[in-house]
């Protein structure tokens, strides 16, 4: 399998848990646990920075949805739609370099929560 399919993946995968509210984490974690010991560490690197971004949008989504039920509906749908077209708009972006095989987009508000391996 090339690297793109794998990079067109992974984005997928990674989409799949915007959809599904951060229940389908699981995909984007699956793909990591299948090629983070793969030859093409560009592929490993993508795969481990999908993951960090599923986390992450999963942790806004969460607080979105307690400022939502427990503080002020109103400011609460307002975060949650802003979440989502934000999810929608940069997955589109990522998407678009996944299919040309570029590893390089990062999304914004990620935070590094599994680390690039270090060398041994």
């Amino acid at each position: 399998m090339t690297s793109r399919i794998k990079f067109i993946i992974i984005s997928l995968s990674n989409f799949a848990t915007g959809l599904s509210s951060g229940i389908c984490m699981f995909a984007p974690l699956i793909c990591w646990l299948l090629w983070r010991r793969d030859n093409d560490d560009d592929v490993a690197d993508y795969a481990r920075r999908r993951l960090n971004t599923a986390i992450s949008w999963f942790i806004y989504s969460a607080i979105a949805t307690f400022i939502f039920i427990y503080i002020s509906t109103l400011i609460g749908m307002m975060l949650l739609a802003a979440i989502c077209l934000g999810w929608i708009y940069y997955f589109a972006l990522d998407m678009m370099r996944a299919a040309q095989g570029d590893p390089s987009y990062e999304f914004p508000l990620t935070f590094d929560f599994l680390s690039r391996p270090t060398e041994e």
